[in-house]
């Protein structure tokens, strides 16, 4: 019988368990005596951060507050992601502060503290959270900028050219990631395609806006986001006949480690709404959670295509565990497609892969979104 399924229960709560290569023994194994010979509570901390990390789930977090001190409760105001294998400025948490600092979209990081930064990135992966190696990816920056001082040194290549700068560190309370779209409910373009950002919208918007795009060539919806509702009534106007659109599994509350299915879902169309046009959805890793349980209720649609790139794979809901001092959370629920393809660390199903490029996000351009007109145009 395995270690793990005994292990703080964690199984009980882990549904997709038997689709990771990960050897849970081995892990255990490994950890345990390292959890016997920590020389103080920081050390046993930051192995359960470790540990917890060895899931592989976005959802799967570590929350302490030894942790928070030693990696630092001061953040730079931007935040990278790794892009054409380098580490690349791609949003800011606060604009005016970026803009103080000289710090700009499309900046590739070379060294933060004298140290190169793809290296701080293979040491700190063990601290890093993700289902997937592209989710990872855009995890580091609070392992990479974070501390305790006011200010970090980093070395910056911008237009070819090496900077040395002095950038502030603030506190992170009030930081919130700032999106460039376009704040509107909806726009339609001079090709006749309309655009939904699905995090513009309340639920209540989708009958109105839906009946007034119900004439255009083309809809691409945008779920690199986290939305407030399912666009449950969005789907229904996507087919033609009930469609399911996925299943789930729980667990078997007499019997920890072993789980059900539950009934699969589905969805009835709206009838006489029915739109005609060809649909996108756009993903990347961004799109985490609700948004990939979103994304797979609008894929039921007759004629939508996904496009973009590895999404989140952390589907379903988030089971929280508390203990003395410092507290966890996982997925709580397995998300699968009707046909029982997983979701859970490969994300949702994806068409076309478009990955924006460095070029592309330093000249302020959406490949993505250009992707997906293109192929609305053809």
């Amino acid at each position: 019988m395995s270690l793990f399924r005994y292990w703080n229960t964690v199984e009980y709560f882990f549904p997709y368990k038997y689709i990771t290569d990960q050897n849970w023994d081995a892990v255990l194994i490994e950890m345990i005596p390292r959890y016997k010979s920590a020389k103080n509570a920081l050390e046993y901390q930051l192995l359960m951060q470790e540990t917890v990390v060895k899931l592989d789930d976005t959802h799967a977090s570590f929350y302490s507050d030894k942790n928070f001190d030693f990696f630092g409760r001061k953040y730079i105001p931007a935040f990278i992601n790794l892009v054409e294998d380098k580490v690349v400025v791609v949003g800011y948490y606060n604009d005016s502060l970026a803009k103080l600092n000289d710090i700009k979209i499309g900046d590739i990081i070379e060294e933060v503290n004298g140290k190169n930064a793809l290296a701080i990135m293979s040491d700190r992966k063990k601290y890093v959270n993700g289902s997937n190696n592209n989710t990872k990816a855009k995890n580091y920056d609070y392992l990479m900028f974070n501390g305790a001082t006011d200010s970090v040194k980093i070395k910056i290549r911008r237009d070819n050219q090496i900077l040395d700068k002095i950038v502030k560190r603030y506190y992170g309370i009030d930081f919130q990631p700032r999106v460039s779209h376009n704040k509107d409910k909806f726009t339609v373009d001079e090709n006749n395609i309309a655009y939904i950002n699905l995090d513009n919208l309340e639920m209540k918007d989708q009958d109105v806006i839906m009946q007034k795009i119900n004439k255009t060539k083309g809809l691409i919806i945008d779920v690199r986001n986290y939305p407030a509702f399912m666009p449950y009534l969005i789907a229904r106007r996507l087919i033609k006949q009930d469609k399911a659109y996925n299943k789930l599994i729980k667990p078997d509350l007499t019997y920890p480690g072993k789980y059900i299915w539950k009934k699969t879902n589905t969805i009835d169309p709206v009838k006489n709404e029915y739109y005609n046009g060809k649909v996108v959805v756009l993903v990347n890793e961004q799109t985490q959670s609700m948004a990939e349980y979103s994304t797979m209720i609008l894929q039921i649609g007759d004629n939508v295509v996904t496009i973009g790139s590895q999404t989140a794979g952390a589907d379903g809901d988030i089971s929280r565990i508390e203990f003395l001092t410092f507290k966890s959370a996982i997925s709580g629920l397995g998300v699968f497609y009707p046909d029982e393809t997983p979701t859970q660390r490969v994300g949702v199903k994806v068409d076309i892969k478009v990955c924006p490029t460095i070029k592309g996000i330093q000249e302020g351009r959406d490949e993505v979104l250009e992707k997906a007109k293109e192929y609305l145009a053809q």
